[in-house]
């Protein structure tokens, strides 16, 4: 089983933070500078540049790398 979520990139990482009641949520600048009301995110965190070759990631948007 895989997963990717802003608390974790595995089935270990989330599921300790799930046991700990972290919280995967977190302010997000690019919100607050476009005046955005809400103002936070749980962006995943895993990092599309080292998980996709640069080929793949050309035809992708960000969202979809973590799919």
């Amino acid at each position: 089983m895989g997963v990717v979520s802003s608390i974790g990139a595995n089935v270990a990482e989330v599921t300790r933070a799930l046991k700990e009641a972290k919280s995967g949520v977190t302010f997000a600048p690019p919100f607050a500078e476009l005046g955005f009301r809400c103002q936070v995110y749980a962006r995943p965190t895993v990092d599309p540049e080292a998980a996709l070759d640069r080929r793949t990631r050309r035809f992708m948007g960000e969202g979809a790398a973590w799919n």
